[in-house]
Formats: C-alpha cells, sequence, structure tokens
C-alpha cells in the first residue's frame, strides 16, 4: 500500500506549515514558531517564579 504524504505539522498544535512561518524539524517531530514562543513564556514566568525575592527587588 503506498504511503500518502502529508505536510509537516506542529507536534504540538497541528499548524502545518502554510499556516506557520516556520517548523523546527527534531527526530520524528516539528515545532511551530507559535509554539516555540509560548514555551519560552512559559519557561520565563516559571524562572521568575521561582527567583529568591533578594533577586526580584531593585
Amino acid at each position: 500500500m503506498p504511503q500518502i504524504e502529508t505536510a509537516p505539522r506542529c507536534s504540538f498544535c497541528g499548524r502545518t506549515r502554510s499556516t506557520n512561518r516556520q517548523l523546527v524539524a527534531g527526530p520524528g517531530v516539528f515545532i511551530c514558531t507559535q509554539c516555540v514562543n509560548l514555551c519560552r513564556d512559559v519557561l520565563a514566568r516559571d524562572q521568575a517564579a521561582s527567583a529568591p525575592v533578594s533577586d526580584l527587588q531593585d
């Protein structure tokens, strides 16, 4: 049975390359720029939340 090729999709949200400017490829997975940005924001919030209070004060 022949394989049907499908457009690469973000492994997180399912968006295709046609709806994104870029998909970053990994071994068997893809991530779109929107999901990369969301992950970056989540990590930044987590890092800020775990920072000692003395680091947050000016």
